[in-house]
């Protein structure tokens, strides 16, 4: 049996970052957590808790929040954490970019 992974540690500031550009993208589009949540496919309570930072959401909620938003998912990451973003410093050259 193999022990979970360690979440990194700017991982707090991430998923701050995450659930604050949810939510003004949210607002910003006039809706409530539970339109959006419909729109989504998900629960209110789970979008109030990605919103507030307490929820690790996967990649399959990303992209079902970043439909019903009108966004990508990469719109939804948040800018100036390593990693995330092209726009981050050291991003990855373009010739190791998958075609």
């Amino acid at each position: 049996m193999t022990a979970p992974l360690e979440r990194s540690d700017d991982w707090p500031q991430v998923a701050r970052a995450l659930g604050v550009r949810v939510s003004s993208l949210r607002l910003s589009r006039g809706l409530t957590q539970e339109q959006l949540a419909h729109l989504a496919g998900i629960s209110r309570g789970y979008l109030q808790k990605v919103e507030h930072a307490r929820a690790c959401p996967g990649l399959d909620v990303l992209l079902r929040i970043a439909r019903a938003l009108g966004v990508t998912v990469v719109d939804l990451l948040p800018v100036g954490i390593a990693g995330l973003r092209d726009d981050d410093p050291g991003a990855v050259d373009e010739s190791c970019r998958y075609s």
